[in-house]
């Protein structure tokens, strides 16, 4: 395989020299690897071993991260993911041209020098990659060239059951919508349950998409066919949340992460519950029950919307209040109680970027019981961890927790208190 693709891991250190997360793992790894296989898919570097090896790997590569970084806190074995393959609830392709075709490729992939226009995934399930490989060969007809050409991304999003089709589009007219309610309509030939199409408009043609971003304001939304909102249920919760919401990307897990938290935090009848970051309610409407008073702040409009209606569902939800801000020392400032309560206890669940400059000061100044911060990415946690014992708050435990089985990443629970 040429080395014409780009790695969103190629940059193996940070700005202070320090080896990012990812290296670790590649260190790990490469004595696990089958001979032959040094050129493997960069995107997905550990989804050709066994997961016991992946698991194996990056509990040593994260003990060794962690030492290196100054953090004395002995983790926590990693919580294994029910599905380690085909997990991927969301997907997305890049839509490439090159000399007259069009191919649905990884967002870190370059202009292809190859044959093959779509590019798999052992990470999605089967019904994303009948989906992709049907809109690829659609969108590869001569009637849809100037569609193709205003396609940002494909996006799937849903659940293992039901799937929903999202076009990220740069340009559009009324024969951009008239062709895209004709692919819409397409869809539902194929025997999978695709239950809505929608269409969003971004003339930046950024990278954001619902996984990793979270937008300030809402972006332009247009339904073809089927329900406004997507629905997550496991046992006998269910959670509605609009498309453009932010939702955890591996829904076989949701269950142990909710889990997870609540056994970390212990909540209390006596004790104040901020859920920051909160998209659709999944932390606040679980525990309300067992909180005297539950608040959740979320930039999304549409996120804060599913979480007002979901906790009308959940015992204990009437006591929930939720705020639409983005979060930042300055508007947390404003948005909290001006009277401190006796027991207060935070949850963030930050982007993978984490939290902007001193929102974990502003929390760490009431005084918290405890805090739950949530890190996206590995490489994030030692300077969060520094910013909260700079403030007083001491590390207690660190849970991580395998929502990216094949990617050289964990989603990590730390537990911290005064």
């Amino acid at each position: 395989m040429t080395k014409q693709f780009r790695n969103n891991n190629s940059n193996i250190s940070d700005k202070k020299g320090k080896k990012n997360f990812s290296l670790y793992i590649k260190e790990e790894s490469a004595r696990h690897r089958p001979p032959g296989a040094a050129d493997v898919e960069k995107t997905e570097p550990l989804v050709i071993l066994d997961y016991e090896d992946e698991i194996r790997i990056k509990h040593s590569a994260f003990t060794k991260f962690l030492k290196d970084s100054g953090i004395t806190v002995k983790p926590e074995t990693i919580i294994k993911s029910p599905r380690p393959r085909k997990y991927r609830a969301t997907s997305k392709r890049k839509v490439f041209e090159s000399k007259g075709k069009f191919y649905f490729l990884y967002a870190d992939e370059s202009y292809p020098s190859r044959n093959d226009l779509f590019r798999p995934s052992l990470l999605e399930p089967d019904e994303h990659r009948i989906i992709f490989e049907y809109l690829c060969r659609l969108f590869n007809e001569p009637g849809y060239t100037f569609l193709s050409r205003s396609m940002n991304f494909v996006i799937i999003r849903g659940s293992y059951t039901e799937f929903s089709v999202i076009f990220n589009i740069n340009k559009i007219n009324a024969d951009v919508i008239k062709k895209l309610k004709n692919v819409s309509e397409k869809l539902k030939e194929l025997e999978i349950n695709i239950v809505s199409a929608f269409s969003y408009y971004d003339p930046t043609r950024s990278e954001y998409y619902f996984e990793t971003e979270r937008p300030e304001k809402e972006v332009a939304f247009k339904k073809f066919f089927g329900p406004e909102y997507l629905f997550l249920k496991y046992g006998d919760k269910k959670f509605s949340y609009h498309p453009t919401s932010f939702s955890q990307i591996n829904e076989s897990i949701i269950p142990l992460l909710a889990e997870k938290a609540e056994s970390l935090l212990k909540p209390g009848k006596d004790e104040h519950f901020y859920d920051l970051y909160c998209g659709y309610g999944l932390f606040a409407c679980n525990f309300a029950k067992s909180y005297a008073e539950t608040t959740g702040i979320e930039a999304s409009a549409a996120s804060i919307k599913s979480a007002v209606i979901n906790a009308k569902y959940f015992p204990g939800g009437e006591r929930a209040k939720f705020l639409v801000k983005r979060i930042t020392a300055e508007t947390l400032e404003q948005s909290l109680s001006s009277s401190v309560k006796e027991k207060e206890v935070f949850l963030l669940d930050p982007p993978r970027n984490g939290t902007e400059k001193d929102v974990i000061s502003v929390i760490a100044g009431r005084i918290p019981f405890k805090a739950l911060h949530i890190f996206c990415g590995v490489d994030e946690i030692p300077a969060g961890i520094e910013e909260w014992e700079k403030c007083g708050y001491k590390l207690i435990s660190l849970s991580p927790m395998d929502l990216f089985p094949g990617s050289p990443n964990l989603e990590t629970l730390a537990l911290l208190s005064r």
